[in-house]
């Protein structure tokens, strides 16, 4: 499972480091196959991409 409870028991939910790879690999695999299949625009796949990017590794700024 990618999520989890975290410790504190406050409902904060962690990613589990060690699962995030495969979920990026399948994640992406999947877009570029949606995106390839119904010939989206590419600059729209990057957006995308960005935006899962963002959602799992949030900028500190």
């Amino acid at each position: 499972m990618l999520l989890r409870r975290g410790v504190s028991g406050r409902g904060a939910v962690l990613i589990d480091p060690a699962l995030l790879p495969g979920f990026l690999n399948q994640a992406f695999a999947g877009m570029n196959a949606l995106f390839d299949q119904h010939g989206f625009p590419e600059h729209d796949l990057g957006a995308m991409s960005m935006g899962l990017v963002a959602l799992v590794a949030p900028s500190e700024e």
